[in-house]
């Protein structure tokens, strides 16, 4: 499938402490025109995961090159490794946009979606929430997290903890260290000041067993009470990345799945009635 479409490898968006971080793309046959962009953002806990993971969506990357929209995928400082962590990693995230809307005249920066899975979940989510002083907000259209934790760490009350198994927090003390209790590296918690306002879709399976189902059930509960268009989709029997957790086919189907999001991300890059 890699050899399907053209590619552009390897492309350095940053250069930090002698690190030269990448990102790659994938086009259409045929571009006339600056093209829609949707960015893929690669999970692993924030300490494993590569750029490449995006060829693991094959369903998805057909949808979206079909309709002429170029899909691009980034990599960012992992945990351990090259000053990776909170905010490190998500600034790179944030650098790697802008890099986009500054340096790629195919891709038009007025029409980007971002999406990921599990701490690319969580990444995808940080682009368009987190605000840094330091970086003008690039526009994003759309997000779609599969199934990205949305509450890492704190106290609000107005998001129960929910019960975090034992793996997955020592991936978030890997992330945020001993950071206190501050909003600013939870997703949910800066729904209300968020700098736009992107098309929201929320995927998680029903019995994921890294991270909670309900922390994307308040997610898209809070969005909507912000005034974000948001939608949410449960896998029924969907552990995390949508395997099947008891032995029952999930459902939505796989297929159906794949459909699902990218006919998300497309309305959202290719209507120009969705603002």
């Amino acid at each position: 499938m890699t050899d399907l479409y053209p590619k552009k490898e390897d492309i350095v968006y940053k250069t930090i402490n002698g690190t030269a971080l990448h990102l790659d793309l994938i086009f259409p046959k045929q571009i006339s025109k600056p093209c829609p962009c949707a960015v893929f953002i690669h999970g692993g806990g924030w300490f494993i995961g590569a750029r490449k993971d995006v060829w693991g969506f094959p369903l998805i990357i057909d949808a979206l090159i079909e309709q002429g929209i170029i899909v691009a995928s980034v990599e960012y400082r992992l945990v351990h490794k090259n000053g990776g962590g909170f905010p490190q990693s998500v600034e790179d995230t944030l650098d790697a946009l802008q890099f986009i809307d500054r340096d790629i005249p195919e891709i038009d920066p007025q029409r980007k979606a971002v999406w990921g899975i599990s701490a690319g979940g969580y990444m995808a989510l940080m682009c368009a929430l987190y605000q840094d002083p330091n970086r003008t907000p690039s526009p994003i259209k759309a997000i779609l997290d599969m199934c990205g934790p949305t509450y890492l760490k704190g106290n609000d009350p107005r998001f129960p903890q929910s019960d975090m198994p034992q793996e997955t927090q020592g991936y978030i003390r890997d992330l945020i260290g001993e950071s206190p209790d501050i909003p600013n590296y939870n997703p949910i918690c800066l729904l209300h000041a968020a700098p736009q306002k992107p098309a929201l879709m929320i995927v998680h399976g029903q019995l994921d067993e890294c991270v909670p189902t309900e922390q994307s059930r308040q997610l898209y509960m809070q969005a909507q009470k912000e005034g974000f268009f948001a939608q949410y989709l449960e896998v029924e029997h969907g552990g995390h990345i949508f395997h099947s957790r008891d032995g029952q086919p999930i459902r939505p189907k796989t297929q159906d799945l794949m459909h699902q999001m990218s006919s998300f991300l497309i309305t959202h890059l290719t209507s120009s009635t969705i603002d």
